[in-house]
């Protein structure tokens, strides 16, 4: 951010929050002119503090309002809890803490109540409760979107590296060695790494960066997949029933004769690592499709447009949804993250079966600390 809008950031910031407070009708006077200003921090958190006395029925309250460019939630939590150590701050005592900024998200509302202190975002959104005060207002979107050269976590590539951070035991990666393992670049290990710091989803150790919170980047990974977009499949309808025996062909005529990469997922490979469900559909991915005529040949396949019991699936990336396959019972299967992805709103107990998966302690090599 330059410095050009830095300054405006901060004159925006200042005018709508004395604009907002003053249309409260609890809130009695909003003088522009006691507004007390000081700038705290380093530069690249934007950290600007303004200080007021409003009146509140007949009490009067001491409203420290920071004013915070970049409210992800490590910025956010460094902001809060410097405010508090430098405003003595405490509950019940006629002070209120609120933060100002372009946006708020979900996660950083949450710290906010978590640490009781209230906000109001340039983009419509707002939490304040003091005295006789109560305002909530949420779900308006970001009107201040950067444009970044990584827009999410969950994009391709990015998904890469995640893979590499999640599998289990977890511990700390220098970037060199995550690119490596991905076989990506060191830049995008760095945004990706940077991102899941902002987010408080990881920390950077001396021995490299430390997923914290995999549940919960797990459960964000899983809110933002689109199976459909990432994949092409083709189903097929089959004689054989007894799936042990499907697999072994499957695997003698694609792997053996025809040196296609394949690894199980969905309903089977859950079945193999925690069994729960009876897999309705034997699925694998391929690193290409087969000749539809040999498929019928060898394992008496027939292409159908729904509801067959065999899914081949072609990724976008095959070498990402295969990283960290593991083999189970003499099969080739994905990763217990690929397979729990995968098994998110497939329908047929699916659901049951992801959550039997997740359960386990030993998940994706087993996330307990």
């Amino acid at each position: 951010m330059s410095e050009y809008t830095i300054e405006e950031f901060k004159q925006e910031a200042h005018s709508y929050l004395q604009a907002y407070l003053g249309k409260l009708p609890s809130i009695q006077s909003v003088p522009e002119h006691q507004w007390a200003g000081q700038e705290v921090g380093h530069p690249s958190e934007l950290r600007y503090t303004l200080k007021q006395i409003v009146h509140v029925g007949d009490s009067t309250w001491t409203l420290h309002a920071v004013l915070l460019a970049n409210a992800q939630p490590r910025y956010l939590r460094n902001a809060i809890y410097a405010a508090k150590a430098q405003w003595k701050l405490q509950p019940d005592t006629g002070t209120y803490l609120l933060i100002v900024s372009p946006y708020i998200s979900e996660q950083a509302a949450a710290l906010c109540r978590e640490e009781s202190v209230g906000f109001i975002d340039l983009s419509g959104n707002a939490y304040l409760s003091f005295g006789s005060v109560y305002v909530e207002i949420a779900g308006k979107p970001n009107k201040y979107k950067e444009s970044r050269p990584l827009k999410s976590l969950f994009s391709e590539k990015s998904c890469r590296v995640l893979r590499v951070l999640l599998q289990g035991p977890l511990k700390a990666h220098k970037v060199q060695k995550v690119a490596e393992a991905a076989d990506v670049s060191l830049g995008l290990v760095s945004k990706v790494r940077k991102l899941l710091i902002d987010h408080e989803h990881a920390l950077d150790t001396g021995d490299g960066i430390l997923i914290t919170q995999p549940d919960k980047l797990l459960n964000a990974w899983i809110a933002a997949d689109r199976f459909s977009e990432r994949t092409e499949i083709r189903e097929y309808s089959l004689l054989e029933c007894d799936i042990e025996h499907l697999s072994n062909s499957i695997e003698a005529t694609l792997a053996s004769e025809l040196n296609i990469d394949l690894a199980y997922t969905q309903w089977y490979a859950g079945y193999l690592r925690k069994p729960y469900t009876v897999p309705p559909v034997v699925s694998l991915y391929v690193s290409d499709f087969i000749d539809e005529e040999l498929l019928k040949t060898v394992l008496q396949a027939r292409r159908v447009t729904s509801g067959g019991r065999l899914r081949l699936i072609r990724s976008k990336d095959h070498k990402g949804v295969t990283l960290g396959k593991q083999q189970v019972n003499g099969h080739t299967l994905v990763s217990d993250l690929q397979i729990l992805l995968d098994l998110q709103g497939a329908g047929l107990r699916a659901d049951e079966q992801a959550a039997e998966l997740r359960a386990d302690e030993t998940f994706n090599g087993g996330w307990k600390t």
